[in-house]
């Protein structure tokens, strides 16, 4: 019953989002570099004051700067740099009434939080994955062109191999 988002398009806006740590110059400098790279308009949505030293703004800031990502209609995908912090604002999010339009939310780390309310409330489809980061490196542009691909609907699955299957589903499934 999960709901799929629509391949973005070149020239779709990718909103980037901090709703757990803040982010370096550096980090963001990469983050829109990567995103325009690959045809996209990049859209910064808070970073906060820096407040505190393991979050980016307030509680209510940052759920604010995500709320306004994931309800606004002019953006197609959504980036959440992890870090701490994101679990605090997950009962905010829960007051909410599901956006409309079924957007790709990308993050790992601390942004899992966010991915498990995505599929269990909303039924949304999530990527567990990163667009960038202060530093870029060979396994990580590989990694980043696939995220592409599949937001753009040129993939439709990935395949790992060397992979060992922990439970019946998997071990009955070729492709998960």
């Amino acid at each position: 019953n999960s709901k799929y988002w629509q391949v973005l398009k070149q020239g779709d806006i990718i909103d980037i989002v901090f709703p757990a740590s803040k982010a370096s110059d550096l980090y963001i400098k990469n983050a829109n570099e990567t995103v325009k790279n690959y045809g996209f308009i990049p859209r910064v949505i808070g970073n906060g004051s820096g407040y505190d030293p393991f979050s980016s703004d307030s509680d209510e800031n940052r759920f604010n700067a995500l709320w306004e990502a994931l309800s606004n209609n002019n953006s197609k995908a959504v980036y959440c740099k992890g870090g701490y912090g994101t679990s605090r604002i997950i009962q905010m999010l829960d007051k909410k009434r599901e956006p409309k339009l079924v957007k790709p939310v990308i993050g790992f780390s601390d942004t899992t939080v966010l991915h498990c309310f995505l599929h269990k409330k909303w039924n949304w489809s999530s990527i567990h994955g990163k667009i960038s980061g202060e530093e870029n490196y060979p396994e990580q542009d590989k990694n980043v062109k696939e995220l592409f691909e599949v937001l753009q609907g040129n993939v439709t699955s990935l395949k790992y191999y060397d992979l060992v299957a922990l439970n019946k589903y998997a071990q009955e499934n070729i492709v998960i």
